[in-house]
């Protein structure tokens, strides 16, 4: 039988068993009293019996080979999750991502054993080996993409690559020992991604009214961190006459961060001179915010217009001596780069303090990170003050950052702190770095999206194929079809032959 075919017949009842066996019952009775003869009878409650088996949903399991069942249940690729772009010499880490049907045993609904992790590589487009690691099951929940598709489960490897050479590099994630002619089908082969590699070290640009913890630490983490080049200004210092003060002087970084000062301390020509770069070349700004930054003055300067926060209003100012937590919004989940931040918050359960209360300035700012005075989940209080906001300009990004980091290092979270910064950072300057590699870049991404959108189109549409094959009925046929069919034929037909025979016996002989 075709799959069309048997797709159509593929039908079950959708009430309650009880309430089709008494409904079966109940036509079986109905047949039995108005039935003139048992033949009929018969016919009748097997076209019914044949009827109930044939919606019951029963199926089979097709036959399946050895092979056929291990490729079935192994992991396949389905995307390489890398930076758009990055500099020649920083480390770059790769995440394969693999999902695996029918990973949960139906009896047990634990995940199934295999016998060892599988390999997956990193090549580049020459086929030249970068990376190796083993593919590991994630602990989510199971994943149930549809009702016939059954469960399955993810599977994740992280993979690192350092470039040497600047330009558009394509990478591809593949299973261990596949060769990159692989004539496989399309849901094994290997999976593309596309990274830009700059040839300049990225350029950030500190400035800050005094030399805070916040800003020096900082400082000191991008001075060791590859690929980036560093200038720190402070106000009140003799360094403020190396600020930028013309469009092109601001345009040659990449990214600023701007952290606790009086916008009056800043010269109005450098202000002007970073929104033109933010608004026109793309420079990143990040703000880098605490308790002691004036909201109402920096949103009254010319920098208020990449400030994507101001003053509420509030009846009851809170004192600075009370302590917030920071609590991710839904909107965190689809920002990557904060990740590192989560598990800092969420080790350590550290108290930050800003007494001010803050509103998002323009509708397009999402707040990932919220600011609350109790515990919401405890409490049942919506932490509606934002901790952190993400906004953009035409041309770049922009993230005004709240609170201060150093009291998680202090609590024991230096790691993650540290790789947030440095994963804040990139998020913040990628747009620039995008311009700086060309229309070439925006091509490759745009191709290598379409094909791992294809990988996963005919990954899903294997899994349902493999879901119809298993639901194959065992009397859903048109064969049984024509059976039904003719005994429901022969169930009406006796009665009106019985009537008929019965009154030529009655009938004389000699009769007319």
């Amino acid at each position: 039988m075709n799959e069309p075919v048997a797709f159509l017949w593929q039908v079950a009842w959708q009430l309650d068993p009880a309430v089709v066996g008494a409904t079966a019952a109940v036509v079986a009775v109905a047949i039995l009293a108005a039935a003139s003869t048992w033949q009929a009878a018969a016919s009748r409650l097997a076209v019914v019996v044949m009827l109930v088996v044939m919606l019951s949903g029963l199926h089979r399991e097709p036959p399946q080979s050895p092979a056929q069942a291990a490729n079935s249940r192994a992991p396949q690729l389905v995307d390489l999750v890398m930076p758009a772009v990055a500099v020649a010499g920083e480390p770059i880490t790769a995440e394969a991502i693999a999902w695996e049907a029918d990973a949960w045993e139906a009896e047990s609904g634990k995940p199934r054993r295999v016998a060892g992790p599988p390999m997956v590589e990193l090549v580049d487009e020459t086929g030249r080996l970068l990376d190796r690691a083993a593919l590991e099951p994630t602990v989510d929940a199971p994943f149930r993409a549809d009702a016939a598709a059954g469960q399955g489960r993810l599977w994740r490897a992280e993979l690192t690559w350092q470039p040497a050479e600047a330009g558009v590099h394509q990478c591809f994630a593949r299973h261990a020992g596949q060769s990159s002619d692989s004539t496989t089908a399309l849901p094994s082969r290997a999976v593309p991604a596309v990274c830009g590699v700059a040839e300049r070290p990225l350029q950030v640009l500190l400035i800050d009214a005094s030399a805070r913890w916040e800003i020096r630490h900082l400082s000191r983490l991008l001075r060791g961190t590859p690929g980036v080049e560093v200038t720190l200004i402070l106000l009140d210092s003799a360094a403020v006459e190396q600020l930028p003060r013309s469009r092109q002087a601001a345009a040659a970084f990449d990214l600023v961060v701007l952290g606790s000062f009086d916008p009056r301390d800043l010269p109005e020509a450098v202000a002007l001179a970073l929104v033109e770069a933010a608004e026109e070349d793309g420079l990143g700004v990040l703000w880098s915010l605490d308790g002691r930054s004036d909201l109402a003055n920096l949103a009254a300067s010319p920098l208020g217009v990449l400030l994507p926060c101001t003053p509420a209003a509030s009846s009851l100012p809170q004192p600075a001596t009370r302590g917030h937590r920071v609590w991710a919004a839904a909107s965190a989940d689809g920002l990557r780069w904060l990740a590192p931040l989560l598990q800092a918050i969420q080790r350590t359960q550290a108290q930050v303090f800003l007494p001010a209360s803050i509103a998002a300035q323009r509708g397009t700012a999402i707040a990932p990170l919220m600011l609350s005075t109790a515990t919401p989940a405890v409490a049942g209080v919506a932490a509606k003050q934002p901790a952190m906001l993400v906004d953009h300009t035409p041309t770049g990004r922009v993230v005004a950052l709240l609170f201060e980091t150093w009291r998680y290092r202090i609590a024991g979270s230096s790691d993650d702190v540290d790789a947030f910064w440095r994963s804040a950072i990139r998020f913040v300057a990628e747009p620039r770095l995008r311009q700086r590699m060309g229309a070439e870049l925006t091509r490759a991404v745009r191709s290598a999206d379409a094909t791992r959108r294809e990988i996963r189109q005919a990954v899903v549409f294997a899994a349902e194929r493999t879901a119809e094959r298993r639901l194959q009925p065992v009397w859903n046929h048109p064969a049984v079809l024509a059976m039904v069919i003719l005994l429901a034929a022969v169930s009406w037909l006796l009665p009106a032959r019985h009537a008929a025979i019965a009154v030529v016996r009655t009938q004389p002989r000699d009769a007319p």
